[in-house]
This record gives C-alpha cells, structure tokens and sequence, in this order.
C-alpha cells in the first residue's frame, strides 16, 4: 500500500484539506500530521516516519518558510539517502500578503531570517 504523506504549514491547513479531499475522492488517504499523529507521538518521529513514505506532498508557502517545525519535517525528508530516487511533489501556495520569493535574493532573505532566528 502507498503511503503519501502532505506537509504544509497549520496556517495552510484549508489548502491541505482541500488536497486531502480530492485524494479521498480517488480511494487515497494522505498521512497528516494533525490527523494521524496522536498526542504522545512526537513531530519528531513523524517527520522521520515520513521518510518511508513512498511519495511526500510538501504545499510551500512564506509561513512554511519560517516555521520550525516545518524546515524539520523538510529537513528529515532531505536526509533520506534515496531522496532523490522518491516521488517529491513541492506546490508553492500563496495565500498570504506575503509573497513568496523564490528569487536568489529572495532565498537569501530567509536565509537570513534563519541566521537571525539562529
């Protein structure tokens, strides 16, 4: 059975539900965390778990960019050693005043935010 798990920012749960839904429409359940992780499991574990998932969805938006939990979910997916060999489906969503900014400079900037965060 596949496993497909969706990260996204809680601010951007509306988005997620409406992926989870059109998921469900085709006999898919996606793996969340707010629906699938009860209260003594550990965002940690989950975003290891997710590793084993046979494709990860990850909806992108600024708020994403700049939640800690978010960048760790991420950042175990990245630690895979097959990464590059699964299914990754990043979605850029923007719903917010602020605009994502994948340019150079853009990338920097929240690189910057994370230094400072640091």
């Amino acid at each position: 059975m596949r496993r497909i798990y969706i990260t996204y920012c809680w601010e951007d749960e509306k988005i997620a539900d409406m992926f989870d839904y059109y998921f469900q429409q085709i006999g898919i359940k996606l793996i969340r965390d707010k629906r699938d992780l009860d209260y003594s499991s550990s965002i940690e574990g989950f975003a290891k778990s997710m590793r084993k998932g046979s494709f990860n969805i990850c909806l992108i938006s600024s708020e994403y960019l700049k939640r800690i939990n978010c960048m760790y979910e991420i950042n175990q997916l990245l630690k895979d050693d097959n990464f590059a060999k699964k299914k990754f489906c990043p979605v850029i969503v923007d719903t917010s005043s602020e605009k994502i900014d994948l340019s150079p400079a853009g990338i920097e900037s929240y690189a910057q935010f994370w230094k400072d965060e640091l």
